[in-house]
């Protein structure tokens, strides 16, 4: 893991460790995604996503999205996958309604669709470069890890995260941390699983040196905000 430095990258190698460990343990510690639960969850959060302009979509669909489809099928693995399934994004801040009151949620969603400070966010982020070099086997999904943060949406996930504890939201943890979910293993294959998911590693294992050797520099061309639902639900 020498790839790896500073705290993001710490925080990297602990995931991807932990996920090759359980591709090795076995399918009984794969996660297969829980969507249905997922859903219901993105119903209750207010969601700050950042899309990408069409060069980086393209070469991202090109270099891994293509390759996974081919494993999805060769392998018997069912995956969510990225543009097919649903949007490819990044998010910059979460924040969990806890309450009961669907009326005081709503509420609280618009207002803070139409915060200043998260407006003048978006502009800021708006046009600027990330590098994502690391792709990492995080469980059951597979992630696009960017090799460094802007100080541009570290100063916005702060402001998003003050605004969403003014208004009695829970903002999810996002320090040293900045990715795409490329896909997510919602099935695995009836037969033949351990060879299956030893196979899966492995090319993974490859993919991701060919991205560190030549990262991804994607322009954030678009930064969406509202509930969680309508960005992450399946197309």
């Amino acid at each position: 893991m020498k790839e790896f430095g500073g705290h993001i990258g710490r925080k990297y190698a602990r995931i991807d460790l932990e996920g090759r460990k359980v591709l090795r343990e076995g399918r009984g510690r794969i996660n297969e995604f829980p969507l249905a639960e997922a859903l219901e969850g993105w119903k209750h959060t207010f969601s700050i996503t950042a899309e990408f302009d069409s060069a980086a979509n393209q070469e991202i669909q090109r270099r891994i999205l293509d390759i996974l489809a081919n494993m999805e099928n060769e392998l018997g693995v069912s995956l969510l996958l990225a543009s097919r399934d649903f949007p490819l994004h990044a998010t910059i801040q979460n924040g969990i309604f806890e309450g009961e009151d669907g009326a005081k949620e709503k509420k609280i969603f618009q207002e803070l669709a139409g915060d200043e400070g998260i407006i003048q966010s978006e502009k800021e982020i708006t046009g600027i470069f990330v590098i994502f070099k690391y792709l990492l086997i995080d469980k059951g999904n597979i992630l696009l890890t960017a090799s460094e943060i802007p100080e541009a949406i570290i100063e916005a996930r702060n402001r998003a995260s003050h605004e969403y504890m003014a208004k009695g939201l829970r903002p999810l943890p996002m320090e040293h941390i900045l990715h795409l979910t490329l896909a997510r293993i919602v099935g695995k294959p009836p037969q033949g699983a351990e060879k299956a998911f030893n196979d899966y590693q492995q090319r993974l294992v490859q993919l991701r040196h060919a991205i560190s050797a030549s990262p991804i520099s994607a322009r954030i061309e678009k930064v969406k905000k509202g509930r969680a639902s309508d960005t992450f639900s399946p197309q």
